[in-house]
């Protein structure tokens, strides 16, 4: 990721303001009303949620979604799904690194782009 972005406020980029009426990702949703209805509850937070899950991600070196839903005190499904969003964006990339996870599975480790370019160069 470019210098713009670590020095920048992300909350004034699309991908981060939390506004139904310029979406960039709606929330995940199946055919079900019930799950249409809690996507479309929680839309207004998900770029938030985007915004603190990248700046996690970046501060900490990279972390498998489990650490960051604790870290930040987010559901683990809620912290998936926005990781999710942040990769089809090309923000965040699988590390190719393996941690384990509280139930001892192997979980991916993900970091940010600027961080995969970094190492990269090195």
């Amino acid at each position: 990721m470019s210098d713009y972005y670590q020095h920048a406020d992300l909350s004034q980029l699309p991908l981060f303001k939390a506004s139904s009426e310029d979406p960039v990702i709606d929330p995940p949703a199946n055919a079900t009303s019930t799950s249409r209805q809690a996507a479309k509850s929680i839309h207004p937070f998900t770029g938030g949620m985007r915004e603190r899950v990248l700046n996690y991600l970046r501060q900490s070196g990279g972390a498998i979604a489990e650490n960051v839903a604790i870290n930040l005190d987010l559901r683990l499904s809620t912290t998936t799904a926005r990781i999710n969003e942040l990769a089809k964006l090309n923000l965040v990339v699988d590390s190719g690194q393996r941690a384990r996870t509280s139930s001892g599975r192997r979980a991916i480790v993900w970091i940010t782009t600027d961080q995969k370019n970094a190492v990269g160069r090195g």
